[in-house]
């Protein structure tokens, strides 16, 4: 059995990320509230920063929600996924890939170890067609939090919601670059039944 690793307790919790069935106005005044809770109090800024470029994302404001992900990368405080992964994927959305895994390779040389960030990382990445990089993501959170792949067994994905969710990520992402399976994908297998290749 691998042994987790220990995880910092000392996060802020990261606020809804969905979209809110709320007005264009009302979603506007949430991104000028976390804009100016950023401004005021610089421990939660990143994370408010990050949040209020969502927002703005989502009210069609791309050019200061842009300013907001890059102020929040700049203040490298913490972001419960990471800013870096979040602006990824609002780059992505906007057909940017080389700027988007410009920032993704940043996060990387960062060496962060939040699981958040593989997952929303390795999602991102796997849904714009990059399956081989998801792969490589969602194999990077799994050493993150065990150390290696070769220890980790069906009772640590069990025990370890982050670690299932993670060995499944990666698994859908060697399925669609067509990697065959290893043992992580077995797990996944014999664990959840999850297996695209089957029928």
């Amino acid at each position: 059995m691998a042994r987790r690793k220990s995880r910092r307790t000392n996060q802020p919790a990261r606020g809804p990320r969905h979209f809110l069935s709320r007005s264009p106005e009302e979603i506007l005044e949430l991104a000028k509230a976390l804009r100016l809770s950023g401004d005021e109090d610089p421990r939660s800024r990143a994370q408010d920063y990050t949040e209020a470029a969502d927002y703005y994302a989502m009210a069609g404001d791309e050019t200061t929600a842009e300013e907001l992900y890059r102020a929040a990368i700049d203040d490298g405080g913490f972001v419960v996924g990471s800013a870096h992964a979040y602006f990824a994927g609002f780059l992505f959305e906007r057909n940017r890939d080389e700027e988007a895994l410009a920032v993704i390779e940043a996060a990387r040389k960062l060496r962060l170890e939040d699981p958040d960030m593989f997952v929303i990382v390795a999602e991102t990445l796997q849904e714009h067609g990059y399956h081989r990089e998801a792969a490589a993501w969602a194999t990077r959170g799994l050493v993150a939090l065990f150390d290696s792949l070769a220890g980790i067994t069906a009772e640590d994905l069990d025990e370890d919601p982050d670690g299932a969710f993670l060995a499944t990520e990666r698994k859908r992402a060697r399925q669609a670059a067509g990697l065959p399976a290893d043992h992580i994908d077995d797990l996944v297998i014999a664990n959840t039944g999850y297996d695209d290749q089957a029928g």
